[in-house]
Protein backbone atom coordinates (compact mmCIF):
# COMPACT_ATOMS: atom_id res chain seq x y z
CA UNK A 1 0.00 0.00 0.00
CA UNK A 2 1.30 3.47 -0.90
CA UNK A 3 -0.06 7.01 -0.75
CA UNK A 4 -1.22 8.64 -3.96
CA UNK A 5 -1.94 12.34 -3.67
CA UNK A 6 -4.30 14.73 -5.39
CA UNK A 7 -3.21 18.27 -6.23
CA UNK A 8 -4.27 19.57 -2.82
CA UNK A 9 -2.02 16.90 -1.22
CA UNK A 10 -4.77 16.13 1.28
CA UNK A 11 -6.03 13.75 2.45
CA UNK A 12 -3.30 11.12 2.42
CA UNK A 13 -4.59 7.57 2.08
CA UNK A 14 -2.85 4.21 1.74
CA UNK A 15 -3.92 2.62 -1.55
CA UNK A 16 -2.79 -0.28 -3.73
CA UNK A 17 -1.58 1.22 -7.03
CA UNK A 18 -1.83 -0.92 -10.16
CA UNK A 19 -0.15 0.61 -13.26
CA UNK A 20 -1.84 -0.08 -16.59
CA UNK A 21 0.50 -0.42 -19.58
CA UNK A 22 -2.05 -0.92 -22.35
CA UNK A 23 -5.72 -0.05 -22.82
CA UNK A 24 -6.21 -3.75 -23.51
CA UNK A 25 -4.89 -4.82 -20.09
CA UNK A 26 -7.32 -6.87 -18.03
CA UNK A 27 -8.36 -5.24 -14.79
CA UNK A 28 -7.14 -6.83 -11.56
CA UNK A 29 -9.57 -8.86 -9.50
CA UNK A 30 -9.66 -6.36 -6.69
CA UNK A 31 -12.42 -4.26 -5.25
CA UNK A 32 -13.06 -1.44 -4.95
CA UNK A 33 -11.13 0.05 -7.89
CA UNK A 34 -10.87 3.63 -9.08
CA UNK A 35 -9.02 5.09 -12.11
CA UNK A 36 -6.25 7.61 -11.39
CA UNK A 37 -4.96 10.05 -14.00
CA UNK A 38 -2.32 12.69 -13.32
CA UNK A 39 -3.35 13.68 -9.80
CA UNK A 40 -4.42 17.26 -10.55
CA UNK A 41 -7.83 17.04 -8.87
CA UNK A 42 -8.52 18.71 -5.55
CA UNK A 43 -9.48 17.16 -2.21
CA UNK A 44 -10.37 13.48 -2.15
CA UNK A 45 -11.10 13.04 -5.87
CA UNK A 46 -9.13 10.04 -7.20
CA UNK A 47 -8.62 8.75 -3.67
CA UNK A 48 -9.66 5.22 -2.70
CA UNK A 49 -8.70 4.60 0.92
CA UNK A 50 -7.71 0.97 1.46
CA UNK A 51 -8.65 0.12 -2.14
CA UNK A 52 -7.01 -0.07 -5.55
CA UNK A 53 -6.04 2.80 -7.86
CA UNK A 54 -5.58 2.09 -11.57
CA UNK A 55 -2.70 4.29 -12.76
CA UNK A 56 -3.64 5.28 -16.33
CA UNK A 57 -0.81 7.63 -17.33
CA UNK A 58 0.82 5.00 -19.57
CA UNK A 59 -2.36 4.97 -21.69
CA UNK A 60 -0.97 7.96 -23.58
CA UNK A 61 -1.29 7.11 -27.27
CA UNK A 62 -2.97 9.08 -30.02
CA UNK A 63 -4.90 6.52 -32.06
CA UNK A 64 -6.14 8.57 -35.03
CA UNK A 65 -6.71 12.16 -36.10
CA UNK A 66 -9.02 13.58 -38.76
CA UNK A 67 -7.12 16.70 -39.90
CA UNK A 68 -10.03 17.94 -42.01
CA UNK A 69 -12.60 17.82 -39.20
CA UNK A 70 -10.39 18.09 -36.11
CA UNK A 71 -11.57 14.84 -34.53
CA UNK A 72 -9.00 13.22 -32.23
CA UNK A 73 -9.15 9.59 -31.12
CA UNK A 74 -6.82 9.03 -28.14
CA UNK A 75 -6.31 6.94 -25.03
CA UNK A 76 -7.63 8.10 -21.67
CA UNK A 77 -4.21 8.81 -20.15
CA UNK A 78 -3.21 11.44 -22.72
CA UNK A 79 -2.60 14.88 -21.17
CA UNK A 80 -4.23 18.00 -22.56
CA UNK A 81 -0.72 19.49 -22.69
CA UNK A 82 0.29 16.69 -25.07
CA UNK A 83 -2.70 17.43 -27.29
CA UNK A 84 -1.76 21.11 -27.34
CA UNK A 85 1.89 20.35 -28.12
CA UNK A 86 1.00 18.07 -30.98
CA UNK A 87 -1.98 19.74 -32.60
CA UNK A 88 -1.59 23.51 -32.14
CA UNK A 89 1.08 23.48 -34.91
CA UNK A 90 -1.57 21.76 -37.06
CA UNK A 91 -4.10 24.52 -36.41
CA UNK A 92 -6.25 22.76 -33.81
CA UNK A 93 -6.85 23.37 -30.10
CA UNK A 94 -9.02 21.74 -27.38
CA UNK A 95 -12.38 23.50 -27.18
CA UNK A 96 -12.27 23.43 -23.37
CA UNK A 97 -9.11 23.75 -21.28
CA UNK A 98 -9.23 24.00 -17.46
CA UNK A 99 -6.85 25.95 -15.23
CA UNK A 100 -4.07 23.41 -15.85
CA UNK A 101 -3.14 21.57 -19.04
CA UNK A 102 -1.64 18.71 -17.04
CA UNK A 103 -4.84 16.68 -16.72
CA UNK A 104 -5.61 13.46 -18.55
CA UNK A 105 -8.43 13.15 -21.04
CA UNK A 106 -10.03 10.54 -18.78
CA UNK A 107 -9.77 12.89 -15.81
CA UNK A 108 -11.20 15.79 -17.83
CA UNK A 109 -14.19 13.62 -18.71
CA UNK A 110 -14.61 12.23 -15.19
CA UNK A 111 -14.63 15.75 -13.72
CA UNK A 112 -16.37 17.35 -16.74
CA UNK A 113 -13.91 20.22 -16.48
CA UNK A 114 -14.70 23.75 -17.64
CA UNK A 115 -12.53 26.58 -18.89
CA UNK A 116 -12.53 30.36 -18.98
CA UNK A 117 -14.83 30.17 -22.03
CA UNK A 118 -17.59 28.32 -20.16
CA UNK A 119 -20.16 30.97 -21.08
CA UNK A 120 -19.49 30.27 -24.76
CA UNK A 121 -18.64 26.58 -25.09
CA UNK A 122 -19.87 24.80 -21.96
CA UNK A 123 -17.92 21.96 -20.39
CA UNK A 124 -15.53 19.31 -21.70
CA UNK A 125 -18.36 16.81 -22.11
CA UNK A 126 -20.12 19.00 -24.66
CA UNK A 127 -17.32 18.29 -27.14
CA UNK A 128 -16.95 14.57 -26.49
CA UNK A 129 -18.13 12.33 -29.33
CA UNK A 130 -17.78 8.91 -27.74
CA UNK A 131 -15.57 6.77 -25.51
CA UNK A 132 -14.87 3.15 -24.57
CA UNK A 133 -15.78 2.35 -20.99
CA UNK A 134 -14.21 -0.73 -19.37
CA UNK A 135 -16.37 -2.01 -16.54
CA UNK A 136 -14.99 -3.90 -13.53
CA UNK A 137 -16.56 -7.16 -14.81
CA UNK A 138 -14.55 -6.88 -18.05
CA UNK A 139 -17.40 -5.62 -20.22
CA UNK A 140 -16.45 -2.89 -22.72
CA UNK A 141 -19.15 -0.37 -23.65
CA UNK A 142 -18.96 2.09 -26.53
CA UNK A 143 -20.73 5.12 -25.14
CA UNK A 144 -22.08 8.17 -26.94
CA UNK A 145 -25.21 10.29 -26.98
CA UNK A 146 -26.72 7.65 -29.32
CA UNK A 147 -25.32 4.40 -27.87
CA UNK A 148 -25.39 3.49 -24.19
CA UNK A 149 -26.53 7.06 -23.61
CA UNK A 150 -27.19 6.49 -19.89
CA UNK A 151 -23.60 5.33 -19.34
CA UNK A 152 -22.36 8.23 -21.47
CA UNK A 153 -24.20 10.78 -19.33
CA UNK A 154 -23.29 9.12 -16.02
CA UNK A 155 -19.57 8.89 -16.87
CA UNK A 156 -19.23 12.58 -17.83
CA UNK A 157 -18.70 14.13 -14.41
CA UNK A 158 -18.97 10.69 -12.79
CA UNK A 159 -15.55 10.92 -11.04
CA UNK A 160 -14.44 7.56 -12.39
CA UNK A 161 -17.16 5.63 -10.59
CA UNK A 162 -18.66 4.05 -13.72
CA UNK A 163 -15.46 2.42 -14.99
CA UNK A 164 -12.20 3.06 -16.83
CA UNK A 165 -12.19 5.31 -19.91
CA UNK A 166 -9.88 3.40 -22.26
CA UNK A 167 -10.09 5.75 -25.25
CA UNK A 168 -12.15 8.74 -26.33
CA UNK A 169 -12.95 10.75 -29.44
CA UNK A 170 -12.84 14.53 -29.02
CA UNK A 171 -13.83 17.42 -31.23
CA UNK A 172 -11.04 20.01 -31.41
CA UNK A 173 -11.49 23.59 -32.65
CA UNK A 174 -9.76 25.32 -35.53
CA UNK A 175 -7.37 28.16 -34.67
CA UNK A 176 -5.51 30.55 -36.96
CA UNK A 177 -2.47 30.97 -34.72
CA UNK A 178 -1.08 29.83 -31.36
CA UNK A 179 -1.47 33.32 -29.89
CA UNK A 180 -4.10 34.85 -27.62
CA UNK A 181 -5.10 38.52 -27.98
CA UNK A 182 -6.43 40.04 -24.78
CA UNK A 183 -6.23 42.74 -22.15
CA UNK A 184 -6.67 43.27 -18.42
CA UNK A 185 -9.00 45.78 -16.73
CA UNK A 186 -8.91 46.99 -13.15
CA UNK A 187 -12.16 47.29 -11.21
CA UNK A 188 -12.69 48.90 -7.82
CA UNK A 189 -15.97 47.34 -6.64
CA UNK A 190 -18.08 44.23 -7.19
CA UNK A 191 -20.56 46.40 -9.05
CA UNK A 192 -17.87 47.37 -11.52
CA UNK A 193 -16.90 43.71 -11.86
CA UNK A 194 -20.45 42.63 -12.76
CA UNK A 195 -20.78 45.45 -15.28
CA UNK A 196 -17.40 44.63 -16.85
CA UNK A 197 -18.25 40.92 -16.99
CA UNK A 198 -21.58 41.55 -18.72
CA UNK A 199 -19.95 43.89 -21.23
CA UNK A 200 -17.06 41.49 -21.99
CA UNK A 201 -18.86 38.18 -22.45
CA UNK A 202 -20.36 39.17 -25.79
CA UNK A 203 -17.05 40.09 -27.39
CA UNK A 204 -14.52 37.86 -25.64
CA UNK A 205 -14.40 34.07 -25.56
CA UNK A 206 -12.18 33.84 -22.47
CA UNK A 207 -12.97 35.83 -19.32
CA UNK A 208 -11.68 35.48 -15.76
CA UNK A 209 -11.25 37.76 -12.76
CA UNK A 210 -9.07 37.85 -9.67
CA UNK A 211 -10.49 39.49 -6.55
CA UNK A 212 -8.42 40.95 -3.71
CA UNK A 213 -10.10 39.15 -0.82
CA UNK A 214 -7.68 40.64 1.73
CA UNK A 215 -8.87 44.20 1.19
CA UNK A 216 -11.45 45.98 3.33
CA UNK A 217 -13.27 49.29 3.44
CA UNK A 218 -13.23 51.26 0.20
CA UNK A 219 -10.95 48.65 -1.41
CA UNK A 220 -13.33 45.77 -0.73
CA UNK A 221 -14.26 44.06 -4.02
CA UNK A 222 -11.39 45.38 -6.10
CA UNK A 223 -9.60 43.16 -8.60
CA UNK A 224 -8.38 42.56 -12.13
CA UNK A 225 -10.52 41.31 -15.01
CA UNK A 226 -8.80 39.46 -17.86
CA UNK A 227 -10.41 38.80 -21.23
CA UNK A 228 -9.12 37.36 -24.50
CA UNK A 229 -9.80 35.75 -27.85
CA UNK A 230 -7.74 33.50 -30.07
CA UNK A 231 -5.70 35.80 -32.29
CA UNK A 232 -6.87 36.05 -35.88
CA UNK A 233 -4.59 35.11 -38.74
CA UNK A 234 -2.64 35.25 -40.78
CA UNK A 235 -0.05 34.51 -38.13
CA UNK A 236 2.56 31.85 -38.76
CA UNK A 237 2.05 28.81 -36.59
CA UNK A 238 5.39 27.46 -35.32
CA UNK A 239 6.45 24.20 -36.89
CA UNK A 240 5.90 21.12 -34.79
CA UNK A 241 8.89 20.28 -32.64
CA UNK A 242 10.28 16.76 -32.99
CA UNK A 243 8.16 14.49 -30.84
CA UNK A 244 9.83 12.81 -27.91
CA UNK A 245 8.00 9.66 -28.96
CA UNK A 246 7.10 8.64 -32.54
CA UNK A 247 3.67 7.72 -33.90
CA UNK A 248 1.24 6.70 -32.51
CA UNK A 249 2.06 9.22 -29.79
CA UNK A 250 2.19 12.19 -32.16
CA UNK A 251 1.02 11.72 -35.77
CA UNK A 252 3.13 13.26 -38.49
Amino acid sequence: MAPSLSWGRWPRHAQHIVPLHSRFDALPRAAPMLPYGNGRSYGDVCQNEGGTLLDTRALDRFIAFDQARGILDCEGGVLLSEIIECFVPRGWFPVVTPGTAFVTVGGAIANDVHGKNHHRTGTFGHHLLDFELLRSDGEVLLCSAQHNADWFAATIGGLGLTGLIRRARLQLRRIDSPWIAGDSQRFATLGEFFALSAASEAGFEYTVAWLDCASAGRRLGRGIFLRANHAAGPVTVPAAAPASRPWPWCPR
